[in-house]
């Protein structure tokens, strides 16, 4: 007998992607908003790409602090005095995003309530999910530290221990990929 859903679920169809699952969902749920969830280095970047891409430029878009922080030869470079402005960017960004009839993807940490609110007060609870992908152990935790770009080792394992469930919203948990 299965013991888990995705085991029933691949006893009736072929095991989805995490792309594929999210985008299912999306369309499933008739989604404005999808918060991705989780430490640095854990894929939120990754998979709100590959999402955005089996959606269509026409369909959907992203929302992230990071893109205040992209040079033009594409590197990534962080100032955290600018934080805070790259945040109201990111808002600005997704109701745009929502004007424009977009899905939109936030792909922020997220790992505190008050960082998501913003965003689940721009549209009503039926109509934004979120997609937390989160290291289930410690081996887990430090893999994702140790690649992520965008935080040093010790911000991304607190990252992992603080983060907060976000209440009465949708939530697909995902493990990262390695």
């Amino acid at each position: 007998m299965p013991s888990s859903l995705d085991a029933i679920m691949g006893s009736v169809e072929p095991s989805l992607t995490q792309e594929e699952k999210v985008t299912k969902m999306i369309q499933t749920r008739r989604l404005r908003v999808v918060v991705f969830q989780g430490p640095p280095g854990s894929g939120k970047s990754t998979l709100a790409k590959e999402v955005h891409n089996l959606l269509t430029d026409e369909d959907c878009t992203i929302a992230s602090a990071d893109h205040a922080f992209e040079q033009e030869d594409g590197t990534f470079k962080f100032k955290k005095h600018l934080l805070q402005e790259a945040h109201t960017l990111c808002q600005a960004a997704a109701l745009k995003g929502i004007a424009d009839d977009k899905v939109v993807l936030i792909d922020n940490t997220n790992i505190k309530v008050d960082h998501v609110r913003p965003y689940v007060d721009m549209v009503v609870p039926s109509k934004i999910a979120v997609v937390k992908i989160n290291p289930t152990n410690d081996t887990q935790a430090r893999k994702c530290a140790e690649r992520g770009i965008h935080a040093p080792f010790d911000y991304s394992m607190r990252a992992w221990k603080q983060m907060e469930t976000i209440p009465r919203i949708f939530t697909l948990n995902l493990s990262p990929q390695f």
